[in-house]
């Protein structure tokens, strides 16, 4: 199975830009190497029409990857900016703190005999209405909707201790404890684990990305010529055919001919 997010718009359009890069590359490797009697030869207009369409097509990539970047920080900040003015997110907060966390004092985890006592439904209602807001900003993360960046330098130490403090409540909701899995919470715990080790997850990610990029423009500029070969080779040897054919002709017309006796 694909894991989530492997084809964010982002990457299938730097894979898509990795390919022409590297047919524009094989494009002009093969023009090099044919004889230069070659009639597949390009002439100086036909040089310019080919860079010209890769050009364009270059250009449009390079702007749809802007501008998908553009937008996808811009929804971000937005959805920052909605968290802190909401009046139910700050009353939370206000909950939350007041419970597991005096003034002065480090996060308490929520025990498991507090998830179904009476007295300590608010405090369970705050950290399942936090895990369930991070759980979808761990969604948005994973597909590449949310910028990873701004949402770490934000929520990181928010996302760690509420997702420590409901430990319990993860592990009820999830079926853990019941013995009967579940995937709820799933994309939170994938977030939590990748943030508190992020640099190795993004030094591997990031190294795998590079790899498939250089193997689609090494793949596309490799088989360049042979597919160009395949595509070009009849007209080649319809016009070697025609030269050929015409050569004993014009022999013939050239030798002189023998008067009858």
């Amino acid at each position: 199975m694909v894991p989530p997010g492997t084809f964010r718009p982002s990457r299938v359009l730097g894979l898509l830009l990795s390919a022409v890069l590297g047919l524009s590359a094989g494009l002009v490797y093969w023009q090099t190497n044919l004889p230069a009697a070659d009639v597949r030869q390009f002439a100086g207009a036909q040089w310019v029409v080919a860079f010209a369409a890769f050009a364009a097509l270059t250009g449009w990539i390079v702007n749809a990857i802007v501008t998908i970047r553009n937008s996808v920080k811009q929804h971000t900040v937005n959805t920052l900016l909605q968290s802190r003015l909401s009046q139910l997110y700050m009353q939370k907060v206000g909950e939350v703190n007041a419970a597991l966390a005096p003034p002065g004092q480090p996060y308490r985890r929520l025990a498991a005999e507090q998830i179904s006592a009476t007295e300590s439904v608010a405090v369970v209602d705050g950290v399942r209405y936090f895990l369930n807001y991070f759980e979808f900003v761990a969604v948005g993360v994973r597909h590449g909707d949310l910028d990873e960046d701004l949402m770490k330098g934000s929520l990181r130490g928010i996302v760690s201790r509420l997702s420590d403090a409901g430990h319990e409540l993860i592990r009820v909701e999830s079926g853990e404890t019941s013995g009967k899995p579940n995937k709820t919470y799933e994309h939170l715990k994938w977030l939590n684990r990748r943030w508190a080790d992020g640099a190795r997850h993004a030094s591997m990610e990031f190294w795998f990305v590079l790899l498939a990029y250089g193997l689609v423009a090494s793949a596309a500029t490799y088989y360049a010529g042979p597919i160009l070969d395949a595509l070009t080779a009849t007209p080649a040897k319809s016009a070697t055919a025609a030269a050929a054919a015409r050569q004993p002709s014009a022999t013939a017309s050239s030798s002189p001919v023998k008067p009858a006796k």
